[in-house]
């Protein structure tokens, strides 16, 4: 054998073996890195608790959860951190979220105190506004789940939604390694908390939309202060937002600036859930179609509304959220909700689910 191939051959080999026997340590629960690297830095506010350090929690078995609340990946997990932390606080189980925002209105304490209320969340939340904890762990998704034993050291993590029961168990697994007795306690089920309003994560649907870069109907860049009037002709492709009327370009939002207007998202999967609202914190009832025609009951997700003809809106006021407007019960395919509204409204993303 040539002795460069011999040498290429060896050093693939090599890769191959000590890569194996990483996994390997992984699934035997040895840490998968030591705890130094990981701390909560730049934390412009607390909700339910006092300021934490990584430090100061050793000796307990930690779950750090990074999510934000307009995020609906991270709104379909949140019902099984907080039966976690329920479950397991009183056996030295500590729950913290880590709230790093995907957009600039997730950043307003009051904003994420109602969300922490809404949810039902009773565990510490950080606010790192400035994604400086969310960078410092070496992250980049939401959500993302981080698991620690009563050492400081990571044992397990989970990026995105599922996997309840196997996080489930590693958190029992880390307390009874830290003397407690949780063997005991039943393990909850894969998809207890499926919520059939947010629909699911599948194959073949769409990924999440952004106002300012997923506008097809444009004549020219979406930069922010930018003023343009959109003509919809009603030609839609799937996977695209379609405006008419006046609309502003914001930093991380569209903004209706005229008289009346509409937004079309046509998309692909079952639900559609946009988040939308106003920056000055006006309210709006905004008339909802699907596939051209009023919303069905049978399909309507738990913010749609009907008036005394059956005719669907949603009421829009407070800060902006995600607002679910179609549930799982539509036949999963090519779809189109269209939101009509006055001068005011804005919309920052759209997120789908089937």
């Amino acid at each position: 054998m040539n002795p460069k191939i011999r040498t290429v051959a060896f050093v693939l080999v090599l890769i191959t073996v000590v890569s194996s026997i990483v996994y390997l340590q992984n699934l035997s629960g040895a840490p998968i890195t030591g705890p130094s690297g990981f701390e909560f830095a730049g934390i412009s506010s607390w909700i339910n608790s006092e300021p934490l350090t990584m430090q100061a929690l050793r000796g307990k078995v930690v779950l750090v959860d990074f999510w934000t609340y307009s995020c609906i990946n991270c709104i379909r997990t949140l019902p099984y951190i907080v039966a976690w932390n329920e479950k397991y606080s009183k056996y030295g189980f500590v729950t913290v979220g880590v709230h790093s925002p995907e957009f600039a209105f997730e950043k307003n304490l009051d904003n994420v105190k109602d969300a922490v209320q809404k949810f039902g969340i009773k565990y510490p939340v950080a606010l790192d506004n400035d994604h400086l904890t969310f960078s410092g762990f070496g992250n980049r998704f939401w959500p993302h789940k981080y698991l620690f034993d009563a050492k400081g050291n990571l044992r397990y993590d989970h990026i995105g939604e599922g996997g309840y029961e196997e996080t489930e168990k590693q958190i029992q697994k880390l307390l009874t390694e830290n003397g407690a007795s949780v063997s005991d306690i039943p393990i909850e089920p894969e998809n207890k908390y499926a919520n059939p309003d947010l629909g699911g994560a599948v194959e073949g649907m769409s990924n999440e939309m952004y106002a300012t870069r997923d506008v097809i109907n444009t004549d020219g860049p979406n930069i922010a202060g930018r003023k343009a009037t959109y003509k919809d002709d009603g030609n839609h492709r799937v996977e695209g937002i379609y405006l008419d009327g006046e609309w502003m370009t914001g930093n991380d939002y569209m903004l209706h600036t005229g008289n009346k207007g509409s937004f079309v998202i046509a998309y692909s999967g079952r639900t559609a859930s946009p988040v939308i609202g106003s920056p000055s914190g006006q309210k709006f009832t905004a008339n909802v179609f699907l596939d051209g025609n009023s919303v069905p009951k049978a399909y309507a997700g738990p913010d749609l509304k009907f008036d005394q003809n059956n005719n669907s809106y949603v009421e829009i006021s407070g800060p902006p959220r995600l607002y679910s407007l179609v549930n799982a019960k539509v036949s999963f395919g090519k779809h189109e909700i269209k939101a009509e509204t006055d001068t005011g409204l804005a919309i920052w993303s759209v997120t789908f689910g089937a």
